[in-house]
């Protein structure tokens, strides 16, 4: 079984905040593989505005990347922190 990961996104007018969901799909077994994730998005994340909001679900937002066959937690937490500023930058 493999797992996915969802990195999803959306804006909020209302209250002017980006909120970013981290989904995994197919997590069983999976659970600290997820932890290290955390843990490293967690160190990489570095400085994000004070109206960042990072979740683990889906905000019924858009997906901005769907990652496949994932099994280094330092790299895929890289790949998503990596995505999350570029899009923070638009």
């Amino acid at each position: 079984v493999n797992m996915t990961i969802e990195l999803s996104y959306r804006y909020s007018y209302l209250d002017k905040a980006h909120y970013f969901g981290i989904v995994f799909n197919g997590a069983e077994n999976w659970e600290t593989y997820i932890r290290w994730v955390w843990y490293y998005i967690g160190k990489k994340i570095g400085m994000v505005p004070k109206n960042f909001r990072l979740c683990p679900y889906n905000y019924e937002s858009k997906i901005l990347k769907t990652y496949k066959n994932c099994n280094d937690a330092e790299r895929q937490a890289t790949l998503l922190v990596n995505r999350i500023h570029r899009q923070l930058k638009k």
